[in-house]
């Protein structure tokens, strides 16, 4: 009876145990969810001229199409016809809004406020003070408190939290709004715009959208694309002509388009292609007209040519060039007023390409059509369509490179469903991939550590070792991006040191919890200055001695370099690192000096050094 009683109790216990280990994980898994709630966000697509980004709910961005400038992100200028996932090497996760260049560049906001850029950046549209193309993503510079950005052809567009609107790369045609047509490599603030909600880019024109329903312009305005009533570029803001109750905007090549809040389209600008969707209004209007063919519109969107629009119903309309099929009618005629995308329902955003068009579907499913020569429509061929395809990529669904959430695993006679819990219904972000570069883990830990260093000109430096040290100790060395990582971090307190010959030795001290990923964003690295030894080389008189011959060796750098005096005893060493040093003087008929002398970084030393005449010399003197 009592051992019926003893294994009644045991199995209870476990019993128990079994239950509460399964809340504990619930708890732990809905605690995450809670934790990461404002990183899950609406799924969103975009195109530049022929490539296309797609945002998925995880955070993650992922591209596809024409990568010559590297505008897909993925660490190569390699075209991809089916879609890549942007590098994570650069940090960029939790993204909450993508854009993409008219031309060859992709923007990406973090919901952090910070603005991150890649691709093409030959007038500084990437915004960090350089004209490098970059593969990789790389953080604007000076933004914060973003709220959403925009692409133009070769500029770049950014709406702060206060209302303001800032602006970099391109102004040939005053698209910056700042004043002038000067080109600006990093951002500008927008002139005398404030209340701004929403912001968008024609390839060279600029149009933000007030609180108060009225629509500001300025930039490129040969075909009216202001809609001011002009075709004069401006190159600070004007107010759109007759226009009101405004709540969203789109540019084209030379075309832009709004939606009011009746759900009436409103257009001008070009219209050689028909991009207007007005048949009538022959090739150019400058300033707005009705598409009378279109009612109850949510969502509106501009290709180079070609106008999209989302009806609350969830079917896409379009006009404009159809050249490639990018109206998705099953045509290649352009369409002077709107007609429907062939077999798309359920959508809930759109999005236009030079020659290609998108769209989002509520199950997340990504459709492409039109032009197709760099797989921008990432159905894995270079075939153009006419009418939809589907990418295969589901922006509803969430990339797991790590398992998440960590516990100590269940017996194998515990159900496979605690082993290998689904995260789906609560989902977060992954951190930065391990894989690459390859960096064998720490024993022990969870957590990771990564960043980039640069140099003072904000240009990435390779081979740097990098040391971190504490409860382990590791050492790892940039890779051609600048890039580092550690993995299988403990929680704890460490010192990162980051070490490159010519460069300032640079010290980080960090606080790590068990299982966190630290992102120590952007190292910088100063340049060591050089330092210099001169000075003289004079007798036991102090008269100066010709022709010495002198060898200065470093102690720890191992450096050597030779000189002579000369006619007035005058010698020098420069482009000298910090070191200790020997200089050893020669002099046939003088005995051998040997003089240490430290030297610290940038530091300029003058000495003297005194020689006396061997003893050999006198005797053959005397004698």
């Amino acid at each position: 009876m009592n051992k019926l009683f003893c294994f009644i109790q045991m199995q209870a216990q476990e019993f128990i145990f079994r239950i509460s280990l399964y809340v504990l994980i619930l708890f732990s898994l809905i605690l995450t969810a809670i934790g990461t709630s404002s990183a899950s966000v609406n799924p969103k697509v975009s195109a530049g001229s022929a490539h296309t980004i797609a945002l998925k709910s995880d955070g993650t961005v992922w591209t596809w199409g024409y990568n010559g400038q590297g505008q897909l992100g993925d660490r190569t200028y390699t075209d991809k016809s089916t879609p890549v996932q942007v590098s994570k090497l650069s940090g960029l996760n939790k993204v909450i809004e993508i854009a993409g260049g008219r031309y060859l560049h992709t923007l990406a906001l973090k919901s952090d406020g910070t603005v991150w850029a890649w691709g093409y950046n030959g007038s500084g549209q990437l915004g960090n003070n350089t004209y490098t193309d970059k593969n990789i993503p790389i953080q604007v510079s000076g933004l914060s408190d973003v709220l959403a950005v925009a692409c133009g052809g070769n500029h770049s567009l950014a709406l702060k939290s206060d209302g303001t609107v800032w602006a970099w790369g391109d102004n040939g045609s005053g698209q910056l709004g700042d004043g002038t047509t000067d080109v600006k490599t990093s951002p500008v603030q927008v002139n005398g715009l404030n209340g701004i909600t929403a912001i968008a880019c024609g390839i060279g024109h600029t149009l933000a959208l007030k609180s108060d329903g009225t629509l500001w312009v300025w930039g490129w305005n040969e075909y009216g694309q202001l809609g001011d009533g002009t075709t004069s570029n401006k190159t600070s803001p004007v107010q759109v002509s007759k226009l009101s109750d405004v709540i969203a905007v789109a540019g084209g090549m030379e075309h832009s388009i709004a939606l009011k809040s009746d759900g009436t389209v409103w257009t001008w600008g070009y219209n050689g292609q028909g991009q207007l969707g007005y048949e009538t209004r022959g090739n150019t209007s400058t300033t707005p007209d009705q598409v009378l063919e279109l009612s109850n519109v949510t969502v509106i969107a501009c290709g180079g040519m070609h106008s999209l629009a989302l009806k609350s119903d969830g079917t896409v309309w379009v006009w404009g060039e159809n050249t490639q099929g990018q109206l998705g009618d099953g045509t290649t005629s352009n369409k002077t007023s709107p007609v429907q995308v062939s077999k798309l329902s359920d959508i809930t955003a759109i999005a236009g390409g030079s020659s290609h068009s998108i769209a989002l579907k509520s199950d997340g499913t990504v459709w492409t059509w039109g032009s197709n020569d760099s797989g921008q429509l990432g159905d894995g061929t270079n075939t153009d369509s006419t009418t939809p395809v589907q990418v295969n990529i589901n922006l509803n669904q969430i990339e797991i490179s790590t398992p998440t959430p960590t516990y100590t695993p269940i017996p194998t006679s515990t159900p496979t469903v605690i082993a290998s819990p689904t995260p789906q219904p609560f989902p977060t972000i992954t951190p930065l991939p391990t894989a690459i570069p390859s960096q064998t883990p720490t024993p022990g830990g969870s957590g990771m550590v990564y960043g980039f260093v640069y140099n003072a000109d904000e240009e990435s430096l390779k081979n740097v070792t990098v040391n971190i040290i504490g409860n382990n100790f590791s050492d790892s060395t940039t890779d051609e991006d600048g890039y580092y990582e550690f993995t299988g971090i403990t929680e704890g307190d460490y010192t990162l040191t980051y070490e490159k010959s010519g460069y300032q030795t640079h010290t980080e001290d960090i606080s790590i919890g068990e299982g966190e990923d630290m992102d120590m964003g952007t190292i910088i690295m100063e340049t060591v200055e050089k330092g210099m030894i001169y000075g003289y080389v004079v007798n036991i008189k102090g008269n100066p001695l010709e022709y010495g011959r002198l060898k200065l060796k470093g102690i720890s750098t191992k450096k050597t370099k030779q000189t002579s005096s000369d006619a007035d005893g005058f010698f020098e060493f420069s482009d000298l690192d910090a070191d200790t040093y020997i200089i050893t003087a020669k002099k046939k008929g003088f005995k051998p000096v040997n003089q240490r002398i430290k030297l610290g970084d940038g530091e300029v030393t003058d000495i003297e050094i005194e020689m006396k005449k061997s003893s050999r010399r006198i005797a053959f003197v005397e004698h």
